[in-house]
């Protein structure tokens, strides 16, 4: 889950094992973090303007099925499905981005 400004506030036991990096590593980052190093498909290296979530947070647009690539700390590099949702308060103001991310590496 993102805040407002973009920075990760929880990780759930799944992004855990997904990324192999503890929940505190996790949140200590923010979504489009130089730390997070995603490519495509085919393997290149994304832009943080390309990463899966930017639409999300900085457009306010619901993200589905978007596929990115990331190395683990084991080496292993796999292939994701990333959706995410903006949630808004009362006012209307972007309150936090919940984002959903599933190992599609056998799919």
């Amino acid at each position: 889950m993102l805040d407002d400004e973009g920075a990760i506030t929880r990780a759930n036991n799944r992004a855990v094992e997904l990324l192999e990096i503890t929940e505190e590593e996790i949140t200590n980052r923010s979504y489009n973090s130089s730390q997070w190093e995603l490519t495509d498909e085919n393997g290149n290296t994304l832009t943080q303007d390309e990463y899966p979530v930017r639409p999300a947070f900085e457009r306010d647009e619901l993200v589905r099925n978007e596929r990115f690539g990331y190395e683990n700390p084991s080496g292993e590099w796999g292939l994701y499905s990333l959706s995410a949702a903006p949630i808004h308060t009362e006012d209307g103001e972007l309150e936090r981005v919940v984002i959903t991310v599933e190992d599609i590496s056998d799919a």
